[in-house]
This record gives C-alpha cells, structure tokens and sequence, in this order.
C-alpha cells in the first residue's frame, strides 16, 4: 500500500500508484510505466515527483510504500509535520484494504472483526 503527502497532507491511499505522462499528439495525461512518468495521478489531480516539476503548477507528492496495520491500528500518524486522526483516512480505502489483503485472521486476533 502507498500513502501520497503533498504539502504534509494526506491526498490518498492507493494499492498501485497511478504514473502518467503526457501523451505528445494530444497533450493528454495517459498512464505509464514508473519510469516514464512526469508525475502521478491522485483522484484526478496531478501532481509532481521526484523533486522534478514538469507538470506545470502542480503540487509536489511524495509517494511512501506504507503498511496497512500502520494506517488501522494507531490512533494517529505522523505524516511531515501534520498529525492525522484516524477519522480522517477515508473510510472506503480502509474497506477496501480490509477487503483485499490477506489479513483476516490477524484482524479476527486483534479484536477488529
């Protein structure tokens, strides 16, 4: 799982990050392979990566490889210099991790099934 920071905030939780490139005959954002990516894609906003700012007055992201129980089990998490409550993760991405990951029976021994 990836957690996207831009600005210190929290802008999504995603299974497989979304690269994208600019398609050069209709100047539309396709995805693409990591390694020809201009930037990334969150919920239709773009942003930059890598410290590189090709696409042109998006935000800055860092992308950080997270671990599911990380984002479940504390009551908070540090992220830059915000702290993020629990409430504020989306729900629909924390059914989806619980949904699709094999943790069911760590989730049933940690009291939360």
């Amino acid at each position: 799982m990836y957690g996207i920071v831009s600005n210190g905030e929290l802008v999504g939780l995603c299974d497989k990050v979304r690269y994208v490139k600019i398609k050069e005959t209709s100047g539309a954002y396709i995805e693409c392979e990591k390694e020809d990516a201009a930037g990334i894609s969150v919920r239709g906003n773009l942003f930059n990566i890598d410290g590189k700012e090709i696409i042109k007055d998006a935000p800055m992201a860092i992308i950080r490889e997270m671990d599911g129980f990380e984002i479940l089990f504390q009551d908070s998490k540090q992220i830059g210099e915000q702290q993020k409550q629990i409430g504020d993760v989306n729900d629909t991405a924390i059914t989806g991790l619980m949904a699709t990951t094999d943790l069911y029976e760590e989730l049933i021994d940690k009291g939360v099934l």
